[in-house]
C-alpha cells in the first residue's frame, strides 16, 4: 500500500522463510516529512518489547530511505468493531491488561515515552493467540522536564490537554485518558463524546450495556477532565484492572442491603437515648457493644449467620482487624470464591486508609489475607494467576511495613518472593525481564518455606490447591532449567528443590479420584524435569 509519505511492501526472506515489512520513503516528500518518519523509526529501535513491532534496520540511499520492520499479521481492533460490533467485557478486560502493560513499559523508560494516540485503529490483534500489537508511533514523544511536547492526537480519543483550545502539558496521565476512551469505544462500539463533555458513567449513557460497575468506574476515573483526578500511573491502573472487583461498589452495596445493620443500630440507639445516654458517648457505647457481640458470635451459630455478623461488625468499625480475621476464618468453612472475595476486598479497601500498616494486628491481618488468597481462593476457575495476583499485595504490605521481629515476617517474605517470581518471569508472557542467579536462589528458598506453611491449611479443597501449585512449580523449574545453568545456579540446588516439591506431593493424603490422578501426574513429572535440568547443565558443560 501507499500513503502520503511512503510506500509499504510485504517482503520475504526466502532463506529464513520469514516475512518483513519494508517502508520506502522517497526523498522527494520533503525534509520535514522524511525527518518525522525517521524520528519515529529511530524511537522504535530503542524498544525491546513483544507487543511493539521491531525496527530491524534502516537503509539510506540517494533517492530513498528504507525501513525494515516486523510484519504483524492480523486485523486492527477498529476492523474487529466493524465486523463484530461492541466486544464483551471479558474480552476487553484481557486486551486492557495487555495495553496497560505496554503503556507501563513505555512510561518506565529512562525518559518516559508518551504515546499520545491510543485508539482501536492502532492496535493489531494477532489471532489465535489473542495478543495485541501497538503500531504507529508517529505521535509518540519522550518527556522532557515533565512534558512531552509535539505529539499529535486523534481528537475524539484525546485528553483535554491535547486539544487545540485547551492545550497544556502532556504526561503519563494523558495516555491514561486515551486508554479510557479506547475502552469506551471497544465496549460500546460508539465514539467517545466530544469534549468538553466528560465521558462520565458509561452505564448511565447506555443502561442496557452489559458491563460491570467496576469497569464503568475505572473508565470514568481514566477519563476525568482534570489529570489530577485520573489514575496517576500505568502501574496504579494495572492494579485496578487486576482487582476490578474492588471498583464494583454496587456489588458490595447490594450485599450489605441484605444485612440487619441499620435496624439493629437504630433500635439500640433509640433504647440508649431513652435511657439518657447522650451524644457521642452513646454512639461509642452502641458501636462498641454491638461490635463486640457481633465479633464474638458463638461458634455453634451457623456459618452463614456468623459471616453476616462479621460483615456487620466491619461496617461498624472498619479499622479494627478482629472482624476481618473472623470473616476469613469463616470462609475456610464454606468457600472463598469470587463472591466472598468481592465482599472482603470492598470492605478492606474502603477502610484501608484507616489502618496503621505497621501495627502488629494489621500486619497479622495482611499476612492472613495473603495466605487465604494464596491457599484457599477458588475464584476465576481456581487457576494460579489470580491466586498470586490477589495475594501478592497483602504479603508486600507485610514486607514493606513490618520488621523482622514480627513472627510471620519471614514466611510472608517467602510468599511475596514466590508470587513476584511467578508474576515477573512465568505468568507475564510479555515480560522482557530475565531472572538472575539471585532471583533463582530467592525463589528456591521461598518454595521450601511456602511448601511447609501450606500444610497448615485444612479446607476441603486444600489438597487439590497444593497439588496444583506443586504442578506449576515443577513446570516452572522445567522451563527455567536453561536459565539455572546459564546464570550459575548450582545444579544440586535445583535438584534439591525438585526433591522438596515431590516430597510434599507424596505426603498428600488424598482419596478422591480427581486428586489421586493429579497427585500421580505430578509425581510422574519428576523424571522428565530432572532429565531436563541434567541435559541443560550437560549442554552448558559441552559448550565450555
Amino acid at each position: 500500500g501507499s500513503g502520503g509519505t511512503s510506500t509499504v511492501y510485504l517482503a520475504m526472506n526466502p532463506k529464513l522463510n520469514q516475512q518483513w515489512v519494508i517502508k520506502e520513503i522517497s526523498h522527494s516528500i520533503g525534509k520535514i516529512d522524511r525527518d518525522r518518519v525517521l524520528r519515529e523509526a529511530r524511537l522504535m529501535m530503542e524498544f525491546d518489547y513483544p507487543a511493539i513491532p521491531r525496527i530491524v534496520d534502516i537503509h539510506e540511499r540517494e533517492d530513498s530511505t528504507y525501513i525494515i520492520m516486523d510484519y504483524i499479521s492480523g486485523q486492527s481492533l477498529n476492523d474487529v468493531l466493524k465486523k463484530k460490533g461492541p466486544q464483551p467485557q471479558m474480552t476487553v478486560l484481557e486486551w486492557a491488561k495487555q495495553l496497560c502493560a505496554v503503556m507501563e513499559y513505555l512510561h518506565s523508560q529512562p525518559k518516559p515515552v508518551i504515546y499520545h494516540d491510543f485508539k482501536p485503529g492502532n492496535l493489531i490483534l494477532k489471532e489465535p493467540e489473542n495478543n495485541l500489537k501497538l503500531i504507529d508511533f508517529g505521535e509518540a514523544r519522550k518527556m522532557e522536564n515533565g512534558d512531552a511536547p509535539g505529539g499529535g492526537c486523534t481528537s475524539r480519543y484525546a485528553a483535554p490537554e491535547q486539544q487545540r483550545d485547551t492545550r497544556g502539558k502532556t504526561d503519563q496521565r494523558t495516555d491514561i485518558y486515551c486508554f479510557g476512551t479506547t475502552l469506551y469505544r471497544l465496549l460500546t462500539g460508539k465514539l467517545p463524546p466530544e469534549l468538553p463533555e466528560p465521558v462520565g458513567s458509561v452505564k448511565k449513557r447506555m443502561p442496557n450495556l452489559q458491563i460491570s460497575n467496576g469497569m464503568d468506574n475505572i473508565i470514568a476515573k481514566c477519563t476525568q477532565l482534570d489529570p489530577a483526578k485520573r489514575f496517576q500511573s500505568a502501574e496504579e491502573l494495572r492494579k485496578a484492572l487486576e482487582h476490578i472487583e474492588i471498583w464494583d461498589t454496587d456489588y458490595i452495596r447490594k450485599q450489605m442491603s441484605k444485612l440487619r445493620l441499620c435496624s439493629v443500630s437504630f433500635a439500640l440507639s433509640v433504647l440508649l437515648l431513652a435511657g439518657g445516654i447522650g451524644g457521642n458517648r452513646m454512639a461509642d457505647f452502641t458501636n462498641s457493644k454491638t461490635y463486640s457481640s457481633l465479633v464474638n458470635t458463638a461458634s455453634d451459630v451457623g456459618v452463614e449467620e456468623r459471616i453476616q455478623n462479621y460483615i456487620e461488625a466491619i461496617q461498624l468499625d472498619g479499622s479494627n482487624p478482629k472482624a476481618y480475621m473472623k470473616l476469613l476464618e469463616a470462609y475456610t468453612e464454606t468457600s472463598f470464591g469470587d463472591e466472598e472475595s468481592q465482599i472482603f476486598a470492598n470492605l478492606y479497601n474502603k477502610n484501608r486508609p484507616f489502618f496503621k500498616m505497621d501495627d502488629p494486628d494489621i500486619l497479622e491481618l495482611n499476612y492472613q489475607t495473603g495466605s487465604s488468597y494464596f491457599n484457599m481462593y477458588s475464584g476465576e476457575s481456581g487457576s494460579l494467576r489470580p491466586r498470586l495476583q490477589k495475594s501478592m499485595s497483602y504479603f508486600e504490605y507485610v514486607v514493606e511495613n513490618g520488621d523482622e521481629s514480627y513472627e510471620n515476617y519471614s514466611i510472608a517474605s517467602s510468599y511475596f518472593q514466590l508470587c513476584k517470581f511467578f508474576t515477573d518471569y512465568v505468568l507475564n508472557v510479555n515480560s522482557t525481564l530475565e531472572p538472575t542467579v539471585e532471583s533463582y536462589q530467592e525463589m528456591f528458598g521461598a518454595v521450601e518455606s511456602c511448601l511447609m506453611d501450606m500444610q497448615s491449611y485444612v479446607s476441603g479443597d486444600a489438597a487439590s490447591i497444593r497439588l496444583m501449585l506443586c504442578e506449576n512449580l515443577m513446570d516452572m523449574i522445567s522451563s527455567n532449567a536453561r536459565g539455572f545453568a546459564q546464570t550459575g545456579v548450582k545444579q544440586r540446588d535445583a535438584m534439591d528443590t525438585i526433591d522438596k516439591i515431590q516430597e510434599a506431593v507424596s505426603k498428600e493424603a488424598v482419596t478422591q479420584e480427581g486428586n489421586i490422578e493429579q497427585q500421580e501426574r505430578v509425581l510422574a513429572m519428576r523424571s522428565v524435569v530432572e532429565k531436563k535440568v541434567t541435559d541443560e547443565y550437560a549442554n552448558l558443560e559441552r559448550g565450555n
